[in-house]
Protein backbone atom coordinates (compact mmCIF):
# COMPACT_ATOMS: atom_id res chain seq x y z
CA UNK A 1 0.00 0.00 0.00
CA UNK A 2 1.55 3.68 -1.02
CA UNK A 3 2.45 6.04 1.89
CA UNK A 4 0.24 8.77 2.01
CA UNK A 5 1.35 12.06 0.82
CA UNK A 6 2.14 14.83 3.26
CA UNK A 7 2.59 18.30 3.87
CA UNK A 8 0.10 19.31 1.25
CA UNK A 9 -3.47 20.63 0.62
CA UNK A 10 -5.92 18.02 -0.98
CA UNK A 11 -9.25 20.10 -1.40
CA UNK A 12 -7.76 22.89 -3.38
CA UNK A 13 -9.49 22.74 -7.03
CA UNK A 14 -6.36 24.86 -7.63
CA UNK A 15 -8.22 27.47 -9.15
CA UNK A 16 -10.18 28.79 -5.96
CA UNK A 17 -13.42 27.41 -7.06
CA UNK A 18 -15.69 25.27 -4.85
CA UNK A 19 -16.80 22.80 -7.21
CA UNK A 20 -19.49 21.30 -4.83
CA UNK A 21 -21.61 24.15 -5.52
CA UNK A 22 -23.19 25.59 -8.16
CA UNK A 23 -22.35 28.69 -10.92
CA UNK A 24 -23.84 30.75 -12.74
CA UNK A 25 -21.58 33.63 -14.38
CA UNK A 26 -19.01 34.33 -12.62
CA UNK A 27 -19.76 34.05 -8.92
CA UNK A 28 -21.06 31.50 -6.92
CA UNK A 29 -25.08 31.71 -5.84
CA UNK A 30 -25.21 33.04 -2.00
CA UNK A 31 -26.49 30.39 -0.08
CA UNK A 32 -27.50 32.72 2.69
CA UNK A 33 -31.38 33.88 3.26
CA UNK A 34 -29.68 36.88 4.61
CA UNK A 35 -27.31 37.76 1.43
CA UNK A 36 -30.19 36.96 -1.11
CA UNK A 37 -32.59 39.09 0.22
CA UNK A 38 -30.39 42.33 1.24
CA UNK A 39 -28.91 41.70 -2.47
CA UNK A 40 -24.91 41.79 -0.65
CA UNK A 41 -23.33 39.70 -3.03
CA UNK A 42 -20.50 38.95 -0.54
CA UNK A 43 -20.37 38.97 3.34
CA UNK A 44 -19.50 42.35 3.52
CA UNK A 45 -22.75 42.88 5.48
CA UNK A 46 -21.72 40.66 8.34
CA UNK A 47 -18.45 42.06 8.33
CA UNK A 48 -20.02 45.30 8.88
CA UNK A 49 -22.55 43.97 11.52
CA UNK A 50 -19.19 42.61 13.73
CA UNK A 51 -17.66 46.03 13.55
CA UNK A 52 -20.57 47.04 15.76
CA UNK A 53 -18.96 47.66 19.08
CA UNK A 54 -22.13 45.79 20.80
CA UNK A 55 -22.21 42.56 18.68
CA UNK A 56 -18.08 42.40 18.79
CA UNK A 57 -18.07 42.55 22.23
CA UNK A 58 -20.69 39.94 22.75
CA UNK A 59 -19.25 37.80 19.55
CA UNK A 60 -15.96 38.14 21.54
CA UNK A 61 -17.20 36.90 24.98
CA UNK A 62 -18.74 34.22 23.78
CA UNK A 63 -15.30 33.10 22.08
CA UNK A 64 -13.57 33.70 25.50
CA UNK A 65 -15.87 31.68 27.15
CA UNK A 66 -15.61 28.52 24.32
CA UNK A 67 -11.82 28.59 24.46
CA UNK A 68 -11.80 28.56 28.26
CA UNK A 69 -12.75 25.37 29.00
CA UNK A 70 -10.80 22.86 29.33
CA UNK A 71 -9.45 20.23 26.95
CA UNK A 72 -9.80 16.83 28.34
CA UNK A 73 -8.48 13.62 26.43
CA UNK A 74 -9.20 10.56 27.87
CA UNK A 75 -7.32 7.02 27.16
CA UNK A 76 -10.20 4.97 25.73
CA UNK A 77 -8.86 1.72 27.40
CA UNK A 78 -6.17 0.61 29.83
CA UNK A 79 -3.80 -0.88 27.27
CA UNK A 80 -0.88 0.82 26.87
CA UNK A 81 -1.35 1.61 22.90
CA UNK A 82 -4.81 3.65 24.24
CA UNK A 83 -2.42 5.56 26.96
CA UNK A 84 0.03 6.01 23.77
CA UNK A 85 -3.02 7.37 21.67
CA UNK A 86 -4.48 9.50 24.07
CA UNK A 87 -0.79 11.32 24.41
CA UNK A 88 -0.32 11.97 21.39
CA UNK A 89 -3.64 13.49 20.75
CA UNK A 90 -3.01 15.75 23.43
CA UNK A 91 0.59 16.64 22.03
CA UNK A 92 -1.44 17.35 18.81
CA UNK A 93 -3.78 19.77 20.13
CA UNK A 94 -1.05 21.37 21.99
CA UNK A 95 1.23 21.63 19.32
CA UNK A 96 -1.22 23.16 17.03
CA UNK A 97 -2.54 26.13 18.89
CA UNK A 98 -6.08 24.62 19.47
CA UNK A 99 -7.61 28.23 21.45
CA UNK A 100 -6.37 30.03 18.17
CA UNK A 101 -8.12 27.72 15.65
CA UNK A 102 -10.86 27.17 17.67
CA UNK A 103 -11.35 31.44 17.92
CA UNK A 104 -11.28 31.51 13.86
CA UNK A 105 -13.28 28.32 13.47
CA UNK A 106 -16.16 29.96 15.56
CA UNK A 107 -16.75 32.98 13.09
CA UNK A 108 -18.18 30.16 11.43
CA UNK A 109 -21.22 30.57 13.94
CA UNK A 110 -21.12 34.18 13.04
CA UNK A 111 -21.13 33.68 9.13
CA UNK A 112 -23.04 30.74 8.90
CA UNK A 113 -19.53 28.73 7.98
CA UNK A 114 -16.05 28.15 8.66
CA UNK A 115 -13.45 26.00 6.25
CA UNK A 116 -10.35 24.94 7.36
CA UNK A 117 -8.33 21.95 6.16
CA UNK A 118 -5.77 19.57 8.20
CA UNK A 119 -2.64 19.36 6.66
CA UNK A 120 -1.01 16.23 7.55
CA UNK A 121 2.50 15.11 7.91
CA UNK A 122 4.54 12.20 10.07
CA UNK A 123 6.23 12.90 13.12
CA UNK A 124 7.62 9.89 15.29
CA UNK A 125 6.50 7.48 13.36
CA UNK A 126 2.76 8.65 13.50
CA UNK A 127 0.58 10.50 11.17
CA UNK A 128 0.28 14.36 12.50
CA UNK A 129 -1.49 16.89 11.97
CA UNK A 130 1.38 20.03 10.89
CA UNK A 131 -1.29 22.84 10.04
CA UNK A 132 -4.48 23.93 9.96
CA UNK A 133 -5.25 26.00 7.14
Amino acid sequence: MPRPQTGQEFASTGDGRDITRPWVGSLALADDSVLQNRGAPDLKIYREVLSDDEVKSAFTQRQDALISREIKVEAGGERPIDIEAADAMRQQIESLGFDRITRLMHYGVFYGYAVAELIYGVRDNLLWFDEVK
